[in-house]
């Protein structure tokens, strides 16, 4: 017998885990409430020759992309399903309710899938389910447009997502109790998860690694915004210490250095950290970007020092020891007239 495993992905109240009832046509998954699931669930069943295992919880909504426990939480989420999907799986169900806008909160929840599981997850393993088929019945049965007509006619972003995910759609009623309905939208979405087959392997734990960068970098956006909070107040205060420094008399000008080269170790040991922090990810650019007009304006006031340093200005003749010249020459001269006139006196 033929194993089908299915991921369900999505935002919730999108009928997500009732779609997952309907493929296994027994209720068994329970519509959460919550924004970010905690628990992954899965469940099989048989269907024309083949053992079908659903496993939901990916359950994606409101997700805030600048808080850290946020992005975690779906992380470690994904690290749960895959610890469900031991041999991958063949497809990813993502739900769209009919009749609700396309906003931007499912286009960043197709983000996070991405993100998660690889840029082109959609592209070779997506299915789009339209649930809530019920209210499409109802508004179009008297119209003779045809769900394939329907979503042709869409345009922009969810034209968009349809062509990413190669026109892979489905209509799901839900609600129905009628087994031959059932079977008929389960006969299309096996057609559409073995035309996946027919192109790509499986899913497994070794694409969900090849992943981890993207993951990372997720991970990263998220604390973004308080790495330019630090980052900024970093650099005042390194700038104060500049002005500082330039408005300070020294004696030497060797304590001057000194003190500019030690706000340049600190800028260095800053960047070292900061780039720690992207964990190879390359999402603070535009920090470093910022850093470095600072360190240059410090590399630059150093070589100056430097260059005041080995080129000191010819030292001055003070007043003081002018007069003193002059008195002594003159008491040298008027002791050789006195001499003179003694001596022809």
């Amino acid at each position: 017998m033929t194993t089908v495993d299915l991921l369900l992905a999505g935002k919730t109240g999108h009928g997500k885990s009732s779609t997952g009832n309907s493929i296994l046509k027994k209720k068994v998954f329970i519509p959460r409430s919550t924004s970010i699931a905690v628990e992954v669930l899965r469940n099989s069943a048989s269907f024309e020759g083949k053992y079908v295992t659903v496993i939901d919880g990916f359950d994606i909504d409101d997700i805030n992309f600048n808080v850290t426990d946020d992005v975690k939480s779906v992380i470690d989420l994904s690290e749960k399903v895959m610890s469900m999907c031991q041999n991958g799986f063949a497809a990813v169900i993502v739900t769209l309710k009919f009749g609700s806008r396309y906003t931007q909160q499912e286009k960043d929840a197709l983000t996070v899938i991405r993100s998660v599981f690889g840029e082109d997850v959609l592209k070779n393993y997506g299915i789009i389910v339209i649930t809530h088929g019920d209210h499409f019945d109802a508004n179009y049965e008297n119209e003779n447009i045809t769900f394939h007509d329907w979503c042709k006619a869409q345009t922009g972003d969810i034209q968009n997502l349809f062509i990413e995910c190669g026109h892979r759609y489905v209509l799901f009623n839900n609600r129905t109790t009628d087994d031959n309905r059932l079977s008929l939208q389960n006969k299309i979405l096996m057609s559409k998860v073995t035309e996946i087959q027919g192109k790509v392997p499986r899913y497994t734990k070794d694409d969900y690694k090849q992943a981890a960068l993207s993951r990372r970098k997720l991970f990263v956006i998220s604390k973004l915004s308080l790495l330019e909070k630090k980052t900024s107040e970093r650099m005042d205060d390194i700038n104060q210490h500049v002005r500082r420094i330039d408005n300070s008399s020294y004696r030497l000008l060797e304590d001057k250095l000194a003190d500019m080269n030690n706000l340049s170790r600190d800028i260095v040991s800053y960047k070292d950290w900061l780039n720690q922090e992207d964990e190879g990810t390359n999402s603070i650019r535009q920090l470093l970007l910022q850093i470095s007009v600072t360190e240059a304006t410090i590399k630059t006031k150093i070589k100056k020092i430097l260059f005041d340093i080995e080129n000191p200005p010819p030292q001055e003749v003070s007043d003081t020891s002018n007069s003193f010249q002059y008195i002594f020459i003159f008491g040298i001269v008027a002791c050789f007239g006195l001499y003179i006139l003694y001596k022809f006196s």
